[in-house]
């Protein structure tokens, strides 16, 4: 798992969908599909050559295109993460107040609340939140800071 990939906060495709008949192509239409959302987690919303539309309106016309090319996204920005020399420190304090180096990243998840690969792709609030769990957790880290 990848812990630094951006999610899309908008992605536009052009699709072309053939409608057959009886074997025989009656129609083939092409269409700019663009669904966005104002934050990362927040409502969808859709768009089909301009338009709003509903949002099943818009999966549906991906889902049965015969191809969808993807021609413009606009990215998430990336969390500043605490990186590789506070990491090392965190890992050096959960070492000193009891938790065995094996539970390092259970613990930053129990903490945080999402899958922990790496210390070093916490956040500065999952550091804090890390810590705080590491103080309620082990009367060791109460003296360690």
């Amino acid at each position: 798992m990848n812990d630094t990939k951006r999610p899309a906060l908008s992605r536009t495709w052009q699709t072309v969908t053939t409608y057959r008949e009886c074997s025989v192509v009656v129609e083939v239409s092409r269409d700019t599909v663009t669904l966005s959302r104002e934050e990362v987690g927040g409502k969808l919303s859709a768009q089909v050559n301009g338009e709003a539309v509903e949002l099943g309106r818009a999966i549906r016309l991906l889902k049965n295109a015969n191809s969808t090319t993807v021609t413009a996204e606009v990215l998430a920005a990336l969390p500043v993460t605490i990186g590789a020399a506070r990491a090392a420190k965190l890992h050096k304090l959960m070492t000193r107040v009891g938790v065995p180096s094996v539970h390092h990243y259970a613990s930053a998840a129990r903490a945080t609340g999402r899958e922990v690969w790496s210390l070093a792709s916490l956040t500065e609030l999952e550091a804090r939140q890390t810590w705080a769990y590491l103080r309620r957790m082990f009367p060791a880290a109460q003296h360690a800071a």
